[in-house]
Formats: C-alpha cells, sequence, structure tokens
C-alpha cells in the first residue's frame, strides 16, 4: 500500500522473490512505476476488492492504521507487517535500531560513520532515506537503521541486535492519539529483544527511563545524571565522556 519509496522498494524486493504483488496507491495520477511493471496494479478499489485472495499486507509508513483497507485485512484475519518487519526478518548482518522522537537521523548517520561507513560495509538506512528493505542483496556487516513510530506500528518479530531510544516528546499525536500510545509503539523496538541483545536508554528523559524496568535484555543508559551502582552506560560531563559497558570503563576527553 502506497508508492513512495518504501511501497515501490517493497515490491521490487518481493518481485524479485517470485512473489504475486498487488500495489494499491489512491493520489491521483499515480502510475506503476517501470521497475515493478510485473505487478498488479489497483489505484482506486473498495476494501474486499483491494485484498481478494492477498496473504499479507504491508503499507507504507504514511498509512494509517485507521485506514479502510488496514481495518478490513485486520477483520479478516490478514496479517499486516510493516516494511522494516519484512526486511528485518531477512537480514542475516546484526542491527542497530535507533528510534525517538527528536535526533534519529543525526544520530543513525553518526553511528553508521563511526562503525566505518558503506565502505566498510555498513548499511545506514530506514526512515532515514534508503527502505530498509534495500539492505538485502548486499553484503553488510552491519545495518544501522533509522525507525519511526508509524514504522514500528507493524512489527511483531522485529528484533535488533542493539536498540537505541533517545528521547519521547509529544508528536505525532493526530496518529497516535496520546503520549501514552506513542510510548508504547515507540517500546515495541524492544518487544522481541533478549539476552543477547542490547537497549540503550536516555536516563535524563522520564519517559524512556521507565522502561528500563520492563525490558528482558540488557539495558545501557546514557545522560548527564550519574549511573547507580555497577550500571552499564554513559556520562556526559562538560568535557569528558566517561563509559562502563561489560565490566570495561573508560574515560575520554571531548578535546574542548
Amino acid at each position: 500500500m502506497g508508492l513512495g519509496n518504501t511501497g515501490v522498494a517493497v515490491a521490487r524486493r518481493l518481485l524479485a522473490e517470485r512473489a504475486e504483488v498487488r500495489v494499491l496507491d489512491r493520489a491521483a495520477g499515480v502510475a506503476l512505476p517501470a521497475e515493478i511493471r510485473g505487478a498488479q496494479w489497483a489505484p482506486s478499489v473498495e476494501a474486499d476488492a483491494a485484498l481478494a485472495g492477498v496473504e499479507m499486507v504491508v503499507p507504507s509508513p504514511g498509512v494509517p492504521a485507521s485506514d479502510r483497507v488496514l481495518t478490513r485485512a485486520r477483520e479478516l484475519g490478514i496479517p499486516v507487517c510493516s516494511e522494516i518487519e519484512l526486511a528485518a526478518t531477512r537480514l542475516e548482518a546484526p542491527m542497530v535500531a535507533v528510534t525517538g522522537t527528536n535526533g534519529k537521523s543525526t544520530t543513525t548517520a553518526l553511528i553508521a560513520h563511526i562503525l566505518g561507513g558503506q565502505d566498510a560495509g555498513v548499511f545506514a538506512g530506514g526512515n532515514l532515506g534508503t527502505p530498509l528493505i534495500e539492505a538485502l542483496g548486499r553484503r553488510c556487516r552491519v545495518v544501522v537503521v533509522e525507525v519511526s513510530s508509524f514504522q514500528l506500528e507493524w512489527v511483531e518479530a522485529f528484533r535488533p541486535r542493539v536498540g537505541l531510544l533517545l528521547n519521547l516528546s509529544e508528536d505525532h499525536l493526530d496518529r497516535h492519539g496520546d503520549i501514552a500510545t506513542y510510548a508504547a509503539v515507540k517500546a515495541r523496538m524492544f518487544a522481541r529483544q533478549g539476552v543477547g541483545d542490547l537497549a540503550i536508554l536516555n536516563r535524563d528523559d522520564p519517559r524512556v527511563a521507565v522502561l528500563a524496568g520492563s525490558l528482558r535484555c540488557p539495558v545501557a543508559t546514557f545522560g548527564r545524571g550519574p549511573l547507580e551502582g555497577g550500571a552499564d552506560g554513559a556520562v556526559l560531563h562538560d568535557d569528558r565522556l566517561e563509559l562502563r559497558l561489560g565490566g570495561r570503563a573508560g574515560s575520554y576527553s571531548l578535546g574542548r
């Protein structure tokens, strides 16, 4: 559903896997791109007609959960799957996923740069610009992906090796309704993480820090406030960064 960058990338990938693909987009004047000409084209049809014979629906992030096709799909028991879910279940490389209200793109790009960038087999994408599903078929040592709340609405098995939640403030409430629902959607990123994974949380943001007690995976935090006991994480001082993780510790000058 939706013929933006995400929808076209999903259709192209599924066609390459020899799936039968039906594309739905209601925008006026939109035509089926040449690169996915093998797909069925349904520019504007009723929900039951759009879903006839369908085994899975993949909505673009801009399609709200209240859309009549998605509502009908749930009534019919047809799975609705986010593009990031579709991609993540096919990826072999470990994934670092970044979400939050502000700073996602900058943080994603910075992590990818620190890890060596594209020349070192690092894929950076997701909500940042390049759909995550574009990482399939590439030789990736690690995948760094920016994840939005819209993308997290339809995930069940999504499980990053490292999940990072930067902050939470009132945003997209026209779609999510209230801050509690918005926070719950963001928290879905950590739902499938386990012992071998890591969640990184902002301990200076109360809406983020409260998640630490409910996660099943190891947790590290960052902030200006002190780390308690032997907890893992980072402490930012004016001119120094202190790090502690897995029994190792270090102090680094920020060079100011």
